[in-house]
């Protein structure tokens, strides 16, 4: 059996820089309407429990954006949790799949999977998807934000929730 290390205290990420302040800093045009990356808490060092946006999100949207493999790649590695879409999804490898995801995992830690999959597990292969800065072409009118908003997030959660109950 193996034993996952247990965090010794409660984690509080604050990530106080802003995209916006990023582009500030680079020089770049700011927009009043970039995205703040939110605080989050890390609880008993295996879930965000709250919501990033303060709401659930569109299970259809996070569908789209489990299967799009140029802005997440999802299912290129984990294939299909089931439900709507599973014929576009592949067996990933050395990624779990994600069939009954929604059965072994609770919102919570669905959701720091996502945000950062490194507090769960240090040797992880899986990308965070919420980080400043992340986005580095100075074309993209998103430049230094996460890769993925915490709406789109919320999106991928209501998704993974809907659709990893089955099979």
């Amino acid at each position: 059996m193996r034993l996952i290390p247990i965090l010794a205290v409660m984690v509080l990420w604050a990530l106080p820089l802003s995209a916006q302040e990023s582009r500030q800093d680079t020089g770049q045009d700011t927009d009043p309407e970039t995205e703040r990356v939110v605080a989050y808490q890390i609880v008993n060092a295996n879930a965000i429990p709250a919501s990033l946006t303060g709401r659930s999100g569109d299970a259809e949207a996070g569908r789209q954006l489990y299967f799009d493999r140029e802005r997440t790649g999802c299912s290129g590695c984990h294939g299909s949790p089931g439900g709507p879409g599973a014929e576009v999804g592949q067996d990933g490898e050395g990624a779990p799949k994600l069939d009954r995801v929604a059965v072994r995992l609770d919102e919570g830690t669905i959701r720091l999977w996502i945000v950062a999959p490194d507090a769960l597990r240090p040797e992880t292969q899986m990308p965070a998807y919420y980080q400043v800065g992340q986005r580095t072409d100075p074309t993209d009118p998103r430049f230094g934000e996460p890769r993925l908003s915490a709406a789109e997030i919320e999106d991928i959660v209501a998704y993974l929730l809907k659709a990893g109950v089955g099979r």
